[in-house]
């Protein structure tokens, strides 16, 4: 018996659909197995349907369904038996893997994590954080508040971190009690913007 068609790699969006076939022949009656591997090929594991995502996993073909991300590099290949008496004498060949590269959807950014309050003294720092999802990963830009409008933190001097999750507001003085901060998260979906997060100063 010999694999004549071996599948081939698939690259999709996380949540569409996909399959893996083999073509196969022989001089007996032939079945098929499905393998996944999970850690790039050094073991392997029947795909089962206990995830909900393979279906056909005993034919030629391996269906994939509402594939989520997390399934970016996994390998597939095809167990083919020839069952020569039909009961016990058989020959078994292994088709060549497959990778499966998922990418993740599009989305606009969301606040997961919102920037708290802070308290420091004269003369220490505090810092201000956010969290944030969305794909393609977004960029953030911190904003303080001048009395009139919110203008961008600048990337040197007392600050740190202007254009990062994590904020730090260096060097503190009396006169950055009250001083008012929040983030703009942003990328090529869309934007969004964090509560304003307090500092005082003792």
């Amino acid at each position: 018996m010999k694999i004549n068609v071996n599948p081939v790699s698939q690259s999709i969006t996380e949540g569409s659909s996909t399959s893996f076939s083999v073509a196969a022949t022989g001089n007996g009656s032939l079945s098929y197995d499905w393998y996944v591997s999970k850690e790039g090929g050094s073991s392997w594991a029947i795909a089962s349907d206990a995830s909900g995502v393979y279906s056909d996993y005993r034919s030629p073909t391996l269906t994939l369904t509402n594939v989520p991300a997390s399934f970016n590099g996994y390998q597939y290949r095809c167990r083919v038996v020839n069952w020569i008496d039909g009961v016990t004498a058989y020959q078994e060949v292994f088709s060549a893997s497959a990778t499966l590269t998922v990418t993740a959807a599009l989305s606009a950014p969301v606040i997961t994590g919102e920037p708290a309050d802070a308290t420091t003294i004269v003369g220490s720092s505090a810092t201000f954080t956010v969290t944030a999802t969305g794909y393609p990963a977004p960029t953030y830009q911190w904003q303080l508040f001048d009395g009139t409008n919110w203008i961008n933190a600048p990337s040197s001097g007392m600050f740190t971190g202007a254009t990062s999750p994590t904020l730090t507001v260096n060097l503190t003085t009396a006169a950055h009690n009250g001083a008012q901060y929040r983030c703009v998260v942003t990328n090529t979906q869309g934007s969004a913007t964090t509560r304003t997060a307090t500092l005082t100063v003792n």
